[in-house]
């Protein structure tokens, strides 16, 4: 056992007998922040030493947004994928039916959203169990992850799902820390911290140091705990949002007041709720476009992000020249037809006519 491995084990051990309440939570944010640099310092060492790069999944991203869905095997993915699109994934009663990611498009509200039907993973994923990291890796470029369970296991799957995904990068439905990181050639470390974040400048220096960073400017305005400057000193972490899908819930009487979604590919129960859930956290709006003396197209909207301006859409048509102005109809206006400049923000369902130079 090399040195990282060695100090690996000696944290995760601390960590395991430390107990978990609020004197200790200081301690145990140090412990994780160092264990996760000395994680990835570790990885690196191996990628390094083996000479070759991992297999990875290849999936053209399509559509205007793209879900990717993991799970444990067995648990209906495939099934579910072949319910909401025009994908034809194997289903099967044994575990790894799916040996390769595959993509369907789901149509909902006009959008077209690409589903990526990933192979089930197993405990040790994020360690490469199972091929684990190459399937974690086609999710890394997803807009939304679709984590997939059934009623008789995801009090269990849904828990080990998250700490794989943790421990391959993922940070799940929260916002990335404000760091901006400046390497210098010289001057050690300088450390600049707003002052409502509960971090002091010996601890950031410590990790910094670990991350062997020793000259550069390090400025946190926006950051939970040690662990996101971790984070941000690793540099590779992907943050998205995720919903949980329990299939196979025709099974139950009545359903659990709970966050997750319960549905059933075998009766259609609750597909209807999770197409809108999968279009919320998306964060997706219709947009109408209209010509000058014309009705506006209301059969084909254009897709795109919530608090897009009137220059995304102009940039999204490839219109040329310049904004004069547009006029827009619809609740992001006090009144229809109103004329607003290029930062003006859209909302769902606006009706948008952009005049140029």
């Amino acid at each position: 056992m090399d040195y990282l491995e060695q100090r690996i084990k000696e944290i995760e051990e601390e960590i395991a007998k430390t107990p978990k309440n609020k004197g200790t939570e200081k301690h145990l944010s140090k412990l994780k922040s160092k264990l996760a640099i000395l994680k990835e310092q570790l990885q690196k060492k191996k990628t390094k030493s083996s000479g070759k790069p991992a297999y990875q999944f290849a999936v053209k991203k399509e559509g205007d947004a793209t879900v990717a869905m993991v799970g444990y095997p067995s648990v209906g993915k495939s099934s579910l994928l072949n319910l909401l699109t025009n994908a034809e994934s194997e289903v099967a009663d044994y575990a790894f039916t799916t040996l390769n990611v595959v993509p369907g498009i789901m149509e909902y509200r006009g959008a077209k959203i690409q589903l990526l039907d990933l192979p089930g993973i197993i405990e040790g994923a994020s360690y490469g169990k199972g091929r684990g990291r190459e399937v974690l890796s086609a999710a890394r470029n997803a807009d939304l992850i679709m984590i997939v369970s059934d009623v008789d296991n995801y009090e269990k799957h849904f828990p080990q799902i998250e700490k794989e995904l943790y421990e391959a990068g993922f940070r799940l439905n929260k916002q990335p820390p404000e760091v901006k990181i400046t390497k210098k050639d010289r001057g050690g470390l300088i450390i600049k911290i707003a002052p409502s974040i509960p971090i002091n400048e010996k601890d950031v220096k410590e990790l910094a140091t670990d991350f062997n960073l020793h000259n550069a400017e390090i400025i946190i305005t926006r950051a939970e705990s040690l662990e996101d400057i971790a984070d941000a000193l690793i540099g590779n972490r992907k943050y998205v949002k995720a919903i949980h899908v329990v299939n196979k819930s025709d099974k139950l009487k009545t359903l659990p007041s709970s966050p997750y979604i319960f549905i059933s590919v075998h009766t259609g129960q609750g597909i209807e709720k999770l197409k809108q859930e999968i279009w919320e956290k998306l964060e997706l709006i219709r947009i109408y476009t209209k010509k000058p003396g014309e009705k506006p197209d209301l059969d084909h909207p254009l897709i795109m992000k919530k608090n897009s301006h009137i220059q995304d859409i102009k940039e999204k048509l490839k219109i040329k020249g310049e904004i004069k102005y547009a006029r827009v109809w619809g609740e992001s206006v006090k009144f229809p037809g109103q004329k607003v400049g290029k930062d003006h923000i859209v909302k769902d369902k606006d009706i948008v006519e952009i005049i140029t130079d």
